[in-house]
């Protein structure tokens, strides 16, 4: 598997932006103009942060593609709830509809709905297509 992103620093009057270069010429700018290297450390200290969870989350997904069983609907939950809600989406409804109508169910019936994502699942489900809907 090759590397198919290249990292850049592009220096300007603006101060230093990291940028991130993908797929056909995709760009993306990781940390916006900074002005001083404090602030760059502490973008990119945030940024660490962050692919940390990802990795975090990529371990329990490939723990329990590993285990050959079906996640069940909390252990579900618990990799959901971490994400952001266009990640929630994505991964929610790329489950069969039965898996879903399951872990929407758990959700619906165990997890507080005053706070945390459980009010954010519950504003964006659609219960006749068992489908987060978009904002």
């Amino acid at each position: 598997m090759g590397k198919n992103w290249k990292l850049e620093l592009i220096s300007s009057e603006k101060g230093v932006t990291l940028n991130l270069h993908g797929k056909e010429g995709t760009i993306v700018e990781l940390i916006s103009s900074v002005e001083s290297l404090d602030d760059f450390e502490k973008e990119l200290t945030a940024l660490r942060s962050e692919l940390d969870k990802m990795l975090n989350k990529a371990k329990s997904l490939f723990e329990a593609m590993s285990s050959g069983k079906p996640l069940d609907p909390q252990e579900i939950w618990n990799i959901m709830k971490q994400m952001s809600l266009p990640d929630m989406r994505d991964y929610f409804n790329s489950l069969d509809e039965s898996v879903r109508r399951e872990v929407a169910n758990f959700i619906f019936s165990t997890v507080n709905m005053f706070s945390g994502a459980g009010p954010m699942f519950a504003t964006f489900y659609d219960p006749e297509t068992a489908l987060l809907l978009e904002e």
